[in-house]
């Protein structure tokens, strides 16, 4: 069987990388020093980021300043949709 996956590399910012641990151990926990698998959860983040721009929720951005504010933004959000889903969980 062959792997269609390709590695990806790239810089991320801690406090991103806090955010995205945090989610990770809601939905993807393990046992390893982050507490989530990563991969799955970077997967399921991009997957429903791209999605959102392609519904026009989020707009692509062009200059590294907005990039900062996009993640913001994305994190606000994603903080919005664990609380609705925490809620859920409750009820």
């Amino acid at each position: 069987m062959s792997d269609n996956r390709k590695m990806l590399n790239f810089r991320c910012p801690l406090d991103l990388l806090e955010a995205i641990d945090a989610v990770g151990r809601e939905r993807y926990p393990a046992e390893n020093e982050n507490g989530c698998d990563r991969s799955k959860t970077l997967l399921e983040l991009i997957q429903l980021g791209i999605h959102a721009i392609d519904r026009g929720d989020v707009l692509p951005v062009s200059k590294t300043s907005d990039v900062d504010e996009a993640i913001t933004k994305l994190s606000q959000r994603l903080a919005e949709v664990e609380n609705r889903l925490g809620k859920l969980k409750a009820a």
